[in-house]
């Protein structure tokens, strides 16, 4: 998850999207992902898909490319997916 969350960043910078307003965003989204990987690995479902759900708004307030990258998509789902199990 912190993986993809960082490839997704990343792109984001890149493309000069991110700036200093996005820094507690960004800040925000890592740690989630951190929260949302430790819950999986502890088989805390619930814990796994409130931190899924925070985490997906979170992204949603982050600018959005033009077109959106193939592993926006796949975390997106992998969200929808761990938010919905709960």
């Amino acid at each position: 998850m912190s993986n993809a969350v960082e490839v997704q960043l990343k792109a984001l910078d890149d493309a000069g999207l991110l700036n200093a307003s996005h820094a507690i965003i960004v800040q925000s989204i890592r740690e989630l992902a951190t929260a949302v990987a430790l819950s999986a690995a502890r088989g805390r479902a619930t814990g796994t898909a409130a931190a899924a759900r925070e985490l997906r708004e979170s992204l949603d307030m982050l600018p959005k490319t033009g077109d959106q990258t193939s592993v926006m998509a796949k975390l997106t789902k992998q969200l929808e997916e761990l938010a919905n199990a709960g």
